[in-house]
């Protein structure tokens, strides 16, 4: 499918999506408005009303239908002011399912048995919104929407009282589903998501979404990346847009403005993609005081698959010039067959950032520095280690037990597909993916992947090794349980860390400093730049 981009002399063929990338005020808004109206595409303005109704309104379906033509007819001609089309959304996604499902009642009271039940728009949206939000399931019943959350006992709450990004995936999923344009232009894909629910969420409505072809408008250099196989279009105010082309590099003065809008530092010359999110926590805090320096910027992105694609995209597309980009992942509970050989991302020696303050060498530091002598630090740590061992015996154990478990089986069973690339011939293709899957080790041999897990958690949790020991179990529960047993507090030890691991004039921090360095070196990857 080719899309002429005003400005380009030649369309961009294929499927892939498009991103027209850019920092604000560039005029990328614009230039997506004219490339919709041009042609025949679906505009999802940055600017949306996310407010689901608590009551859905009870409309016929051409009732519904006319009021969402004439709101999505206003938004197009006034794309800068929030016009509430939500309301509208819904009412036709309900009356047309309450079409389908009368008309499959109308069958079933003759007589006949239908053979596949009608997929709606509305039953698409809610099955995606499911995937997308693990744990929560959404329901319209009596023209309410109502949400079942299962990691709060199952408590269910109205639309109301869901989150932005819950609101926000569930308009987005109802408005491209609904659409019949085979183009559709979305500005800020990113808005109300943190990194990591962006790029799921959009993956998923992508590959939901076979028949269509996406054009993503965003200033967030990390999100453009995260689009697999997609044409990116540099965008610069009054100037026309330019395609980088692959092996191409965008110029620096683009890559300031661009870096600058997504909030990272356009001082750095490097770039480390990390797990987690913007946000005050152990492992983010521990990673910022060891990366301190301007030439280093710390990018949170979210998940260890998001630190890999990322490290990856700047790595092979050679989008951006002048930054080496590498990336950080926990151990965490992955088989080491899937960490082996990750270009340019460093694969902690130990389950999680968190771990790296329960080390020997590291609470050593800050017991000397907190006063207490050589000769006691040896027993303070021994019952400190002690105290872990008891903490993450039980039921801890057992749930790590069944995540290894999990996380193994599901890299086997990946495998299954991997060789499955002729898709021409549907039956063959039933056939092959049928067979394979009992052959696969989990279907074949659970007994013996469980056992095997088992006995890596048993033996962590018996050895006297605490780097054994921190390899395999969770670093991050065990911080309090460390600050304890030198009479601080769980704040004031990972404070004395982050203070220490600083470039503090205090002489008294000196040795806190070289101690602390000289310990963490060996598991992280060096501070400078």
């Amino acid at each position: 499918m080719a899309i002429s981009i005003p400005g380009l002399p030649d369309p961009i063929d294929g499927n892939g999506p498009i991103v027209l990338l850019g920092a604000n005020g560039s005029g990328k808004t614009r230039l997506a408005v004219q490339m919709a109206n041009a042609g025949n595409a679906e505009f999802i303005p940055a600017l949306r009303n996310i407010a689901v109704p608590d009551q859905i309104p009870n409309w016929t379906l051409q009732t519904a239908t006319s009021e969402l033509q004439n709101r999505t007819n206003q938004r197009r001609n006034s794309y800068w002011e929030l016009v509430p089309d939500i309301d509208a959304l819904f009412g036709k996604l309900w009356s047309s399912h309450a079409v389908e499902a009368m008309r499959v009642y109308d069958e079933v009271l003759r007589g006949a048995q239908p053979q596949d039940l009608p997929e709606t728009v509305l039953s698409k949206t809610k099955e995606l919104w499911r995937a997308v939000f693990p744990g929560r399931s959404i329901a319209f019943t009596d023209f309410t929407a109502r949400v079942t959350n299962e990691y709060l006992g199952s408590t269910t709450y109205t639309a109301k009282h869901m989150s932005d990004g819950e609101r926000t995936g569930l308009y987005l999923a109802g408005r491209v589903f609904d659409s019949s344009h085979p183009v559709v232009v979305v500005d800020e894909p990113e808005t109300h998501f943190h990194s990591r629910l962006a790029v799921r969420f959009w993956d998923a409505l992508e590959s939901l979404s076979p028949s269509k072809r996406f054009v993503y408008v965003t200033h967030d250099l990390n999100f453009a990346l995260s689009r697999r196989d997609a044409a990116i279009v540099l965008v610069r105010p009054n100037q026309p847009p330019e395609r980088i082309l692959p092996g191409a590099s965008l110029p620096s003065d683009d890559v300031a403005s661009i870096l600058g809008a997504a909030s990272f530092s356009v001082y750095a010359s490097r770039l480390i993609f990390c797990e987690g999110r913007e946000e005050k926590s152990l492992d983010q805090e521990l990673l910022r005081a060891w990366f301190n320096d301007r030439e280093t910027a710390l990018i949170p992105v979210g998940g260890c698959e998001n630190v890999k694609r990322c490290t990856a995209a700047f790595q092979t597309k050679s989008v951006v010039s002048g930054f080496a980009a590498s990336g950080i992942v926990d151990r965490d509970h992955w088989p080491d067959e899937m960490l082996s050989g990750l270009a340019n991302v460093h694969v902690l020696p130990v389950h999680e950032i968190e771990s790296l303050y329960v080390l020997k060498p590291v609470y050593g530091a800050i017991a000397a520095h907190a006063g207490h002598k050589a000769e006691t630090i040896e027993g303070l740590y021994a019952n400190a280690f002690a105290g872990f061992k008891r903490q993450m015996s039980g039921t801890l154990a057992n749930k790590l037990i069944c995540e290894r478990f999990k996380a193994r089986s599901l890299m086997l069973v990946e495998r299954a597909f991997a060789s499955t690339v002729d898709f021409s011939d549907r039956a063959g293709l039933r056939g092959t993916l049928i067979a394979e899957i009992p052959r696969t080790k989990p279907a074949a041999e659970p007994e013996k992947i469980w056992d095997e897990e088992e006995r890596v958690v048993n033996d962590a949790l018996a050895s006297d090794d605490p780097a054994v020991f921190l390899r395999v179990l969770p670093g991050k529960p065990l911080v309090g349980t460390a600050a304890a047993t030198l009479g601080l507090t769980k704040d004031r030890y990972s404070e004395l860390l982050k203070t220490g691991l600083g470039s503090s004039p205090d002489p008294a921090f000196q040795s806190l400093h070289a101690a602390l360095e000289t310990a963490l070196a060996p598991f992280l990857p060096p501070r400078r730049a």
